[in-house]
């Protein structure tokens, strides 16, 4: 329902024995057959990148996060009031879906 919100947690390890740091991507990815307008903002522990703007998760990609240690990621998000609320409201169908890719590299 429009308005709705929360959040969602992940944790991204650093296992390199040798305590050398890694670099990871994240890229985000959605299914939204109803054009759901959700929003979103990201913290990397406990800090907001791009000054907490709510946006589109189209417009987030990460790329070269140095973790030395382990990394808390917290992705905020918000169905934002939208004209077609209604309609997708009424819709018999509404399909939403949010895929999240990490991938790291030994640096």
């Amino acid at each position: 329902a429009p308005e709705s919100k929360g959040q969602y947690k992940f944790i991204i390890e650093n296992k390199n024995k040798d305590g050398s740091p890694i670099l990871c991507n994240i890229e985000y990815g959605e299914i939204n057959n109803k054009n759901i307008n959700m929003v979103y903002k990201i913290k990397i522990n406990g800090e907001y990148i791009d000054d907490a703007q709510w946006k589109k998760i189209d417009e987030f990609k990460i790329e070269n996060l140095e973790i030395k240690d382990n990394v808390t990621c917290t992705l905020e998000w918000r169905w934002a009031d939208a004209p077609n609320d209604t309609e997708i409201g009424e819709s018999s169908y509404a399909d939403y879906k949010l895929g999240i890719s990490i991938t790291g590299i030994a640096n």
